[in-house]
């Protein structure tokens, strides 16, 4: 058996143990206090407290084995275990000794409960089942052993060393038996494991491999979008762009939804005006609302604190899920955002409502609301498009924030969703004040376009679909691109080149990104202090401050925006520009 399978099964055993705890010590007292019927109180009482020093012992081993397992630890716990087993067989062993029928009952019984108790709850670690049965094996061989040898009876003998053996070959049966049985359950669990592993990996793989192609139809979409001269070639192209936007969506779902599933999902909290986050969404949104005639309005109650520590990224997405839902089944009226806190029984709280007047549920239809897949139809057609994953993933979230999301809806009367979170304050000593992300106001993108003219860029990319996206954006802010088609040909075009920033995707044959910026790094200025722009489809918050931290000035997702471009690197040119006047 590996170091691994042998830690991962002492530790199981150990959690095992603690579970066991309650009925195990129920046990314990009722066996002494009918013990004391024939035993010394003086027995009883040494023989508890030493099982209760035993017992405190192996708890606090629990704890250090499973912050660190090690093989000294176990074997001193198995140490532990067997002279814990070893005091605890002291008490039906003298029972027997007594004699007479209630004792010898009382004894048999403790010693076969003892063994069924370390057969079915100690037979996660094998050793630990061993030790812990070895001194109840022996006190009945001891006790049967002594009672045989007094007989004159030949037939008594034999009968006793049956009886003996016996019991001892039905001990060692069921050992057996629960383990074959828990090896079988072990493999299971490593399967489903594996596959959910598989799983993921596929998932993130697929994500990313659909992202790339995704980012040509999106950017060629907004190209088209903006260029488009006649109303027909314009339709033509917002349906175009409409339809990679709602494909981004649902591979952004399928891709949370899995990471959800593997508990690979963070919550990141950071101090956040919860408030300005509600208006952020709702100039996101304005547009489509305003485009159905819906009147759209945000109330936020004045007594919420200014920041509040939340997992910003997290709260937006569900709200924006909501708002998004409300709109798109709410044909005329109003959606409604309001923020307020309570206290509740367990302390103050926040709550996010988003309500519409639109055709509501039916309480049938709110129980499958949360359920994975699956959507609210009207008139048996599916009501909208996507994957029916939002308020799965939505609520999920708001769960792993320590909060809920519910929902309360009367059929003709619209939908009310409430997201609960409690209310946690920043310190005041760390906390800074956090806007949350949104689109740029306008002075910015004019701040933008005057820090991109005549910059000169390297775009390095192996896709050629992806490098004419991103050199037609940055060509209408009047930048000056340079490609290069892999990580070689971007240091050639550094050494014989002069350029002010380099976007640099991140998975490549040959020389990848990671690779091509540490050669970057390891050149003289001013090409060794370029900033450096990471263009990539992995598209995780994670990823984000892996890259950063890695070495990277800025960060960009597959597929590209033409905002989030000019944003990102106005962002990051400014900084730049910073710095080096502060060098200066």
């Amino acid at each position: 058996m590996s170091d691994f399978k042998e830690f991962r099964g002492l530790i199981d055993q150990c959690r095992a143990y603690d579970a066991d705890m309650l009925p195990r010590m129920t046990a314990i007292v009722l066996t002494f206090s009918l013990s004391a019927i024939y035993l010394p109180m003086t027995v009883i009482a040494t023989v508890s407290l030493l099982i209760m020093l035993s017992e405190a012992a192996e708890f606090r081993f629990h704890r250090r084995i499973y912050a660190a397992p090690t093989a000294a630890l176990r074997n001193l716990y198995l140490v532990m275990i067997f002279a814990g087993s070893s005091v605890f067989s002291f008490v039906p062993y003298l029972l027997w000794q007594i004699g007479g029928t209630i004792p010898h009952i009382m004894s048999f019984c403790i010693f076969a409960t003892s063994l069924v108790h370390c057969a079915q709850a100690r037979s996660q670690h094998m050793p630990v089942a061993l030790v812990s049965a070895v001194p109840f094996l022996m006190g009945i061989a001891l006790s049967i052993g002594l009672t045989v040898v007094s007989q004159d009876s030949g037939a008594d003998i034999v009968a006793g060393i049956g009886i003996l053996l016996l019991m001892l070959g039905v001990v060692v049966s069921t050992f057996i038996d629960v383990r074959k049985r828990q090896a079988v359950l072990i493999r299971a669990v490593d399967r489903a494991e594996s596959a959910n592993i598989a799983k993921s990996r596929f998932v993130a793989s697929m994500s990313h491999e659909i992202r790339t192609p995704l980012n040509g139809i999106l950017g060629v979409a907004q190209l088209a979008l903006e260029d488009a001269r006649s109303p027909l070639d314009k339709d033509r192209a917002d349906v175009l762009y409409s339809s990679a936007i709602t494909l981004k969506a649902l591979v952004d779902d399928v891709l949370d939804h899995a990471k959800i599933e593997a508990g690979k999902m963070e919550i990141r909290p950071s101090p956040t005006d919860v408030g300005q986050l509600l208006h952020t969404v709702g100039r996101l949104f304005s547009d489509l609302a305003r485009n159905k005639g819906l009147h759209q309005s945000i109330h936020v109650d004045p007594n919420v604190p200014p920041l509040i520590l939340v997992d910003a990224l997290r709260v937006r997405q569900i709200v924006s899920n909501l708002v998004s839902n409300a709109i798109k089944f709410t044909q005329a009226g109003e959606v409604r955002l309001r923020l307020w806190h309570f206290d509740g029984p367990q302390g103050a709280l926040i709550r996010i409502e988003v309500e519409d007047t639109g055709p509501g549920m039916a309480q049938q239809d709110q129980a499958r609301l949360f359920e994975s897949f699956s959507q609210v139809d009207s008139d048996g057609e599916r009501a909208a498009a996507g994957t029916g994953l939002g308020l799965v993933i939505s609520r999920n979230l708001a769960r792993m924030m320590d909060g809920d999301l519910t929902v309360h809806s009367t059929l003709g009367q619209g939908t009310r969703f409430w997201l609960t979170m409690p209310l946690v304050l920043p310190d005041p000593l760390t906390a800074e004040a956090v806007v949350a992300d949104g689109p740029a106001p306008a002075h910015v993108n004019a701040l933008a376009a005057l820090c991109l003219t005549a910059q000169r860029a390297l775009l390095v990319d192996d896709n050629r679909a992806n490098r004419m996206i991103a050199r037609a954006f940055m060509e209408k802010a009047q930048m000056q691109v340079t490609e290069a088609d892999g990580g070689r040909a971007a240091l050639a075009a550094l050494i014989s080149g002069e350029f002010d920033l380099v976007l640099l995707d991140i998975h490549m044959p040959e020389m990848d990104g990671m690779e091509t910026l540490r050669h970057i790094r390891a050149m003289a200025p001013p090409i060794g202090t370029l900033p450096v722009i990471a263009l990539t489809a992995d598209a995780a918050p994670e990823d984000r401050e892996h890259y950063l931290a890695s070495g990277m000035d800025g960060y960009l997702s597959k597929p590209l925006g033409k905002d989030d471009l000019f944003r990102e690197v106005e962002r990051v040119l400014r900084h730049s520009t910073g710095a080096r006047i502060a060098a200066q």
